[in-house]
């Protein structure tokens, strides 16, 4: 009986850590910004407002490996010298996911499918 309670015991230990560390630890787009600036050489952020988060993660989610990323909002961190575009996926305001993504992938993603001309 007294294994019981120790394991009941922690368990109440690990929830109750669990749900404070998930509620006191929401990094919002200036949280983001403030740790890019810091970095050397700095960053720079930019903010996607809903419909082109959601048009973006629209094209990337349909393209293999299929996934299912999801935002209200998303913070495009570009650093100059790097292959890498990272991006942070925020619901409520709050950051959910954060991922790095080929700069050329970003880039044809962004600028969507180009218009052929004909000379």
């Amino acid at each position: 009986m007294k294994i019981f309670r120790i394991l009941a015991f922690n368990a109440l230990i690990v929830f109750f850590n669990v749900h404070v560390s998930a509620s006191a630890l929401c990094d919002t787009v200036e949280d983001v910004r403030r740790s890019v600036e810091a970095w050397h050489p700095p960053g720079t952020v930019t903010e996607m407002g809903h419909d082109a988060t959601k048009a973006f993660l629209d094209d990337f989610n349909a393209r293999p490996p299929v996934s299912k990323f999801t935002g209200e909002s998303m913070a495009v961190v570009d650093q100059q010298d790097s292959p890498f575009i990272i991006l942070v996926t925020f619901e409520k305001s709050c950051a959910v996911v954060t991922m790095a993504v080929k700069r050329g992938l970003f880039m044809s993603i962004f600028n969507g499918p180009k218009e052929k001309t004909s000379i």
